[in-house]
């Protein structure tokens, strides 16, 4: 092999690296910019969040200032803030409501005017349900789902999961 051929083969294996590398580079560029239009996306979803969470908290300081419902057995309890979301789980399925305005609880397209009511609506005719403590919600300040009851009554301790 003379001189001249290994020079031209040299010089097509560079070529071939060059634009293996070109293309990398290209890519590289695609898919910073890709990830640049994501975390932007990212971020505004991470604002809506939080203005999410500030008209929640709004809505949890005016329902603390709502007059408690007493009950005879567990002391005070408010009634969850609009736009809570509630759990129940009966015979191995999960339900769920939310809450309204007016103290209002949305299950299966009807309202009703307590808990217990909503639960009811669950549970086969006939049986009766303390919705308090069938319903769960999150419990802002351990994350927890936990009953209506445990979050919602109001003690010295502890005022609506706070």
């Amino acid at each position: 092999m003379n001189n001249s051929v290994i020079i031209e083969e040299i010089t097509k294996r560079i070529e071939m690296r060059k634009e293996f590398f070109e293309k990398l580079l290209s890519q590289k560029k695609y898919l910073i910019s890709q990830l640049t239009n994501y975390r932007e996306l990212l971020l505004e979803e991470l604002r809506n969040v939080d203005r999410e969470i500030a008209n929640f908290e709004d809505i949890w300081k005016e329902n603390k200032t709502k007059k408690a419902i007493s009950s005879p057995r567990k002391g005070k309890r408010v009634f969850p803030p609009p736009g809570t979301i509630l759990k129940a789980k009966y015979k191995g399925e999960w339900y769920e409501a939310i809450v309204k305005e007016g103290d209002v609880i949305s299950f299966n397209g009807k309202d009703y005017n307590s808990p217990s009511a909503a639960g009811l609506a669950v549970l086969p005719s006939g049986r009766a349900v303390n919705g308090w403590t069938f319903w769960k919600m999150m419990d802002r300040k351990s994350g927890e789902w936990k009953t209506i009851d445990e979050v919602c009554r109001i003690d010295t301790n502890r005022n609506l999961g706070e």
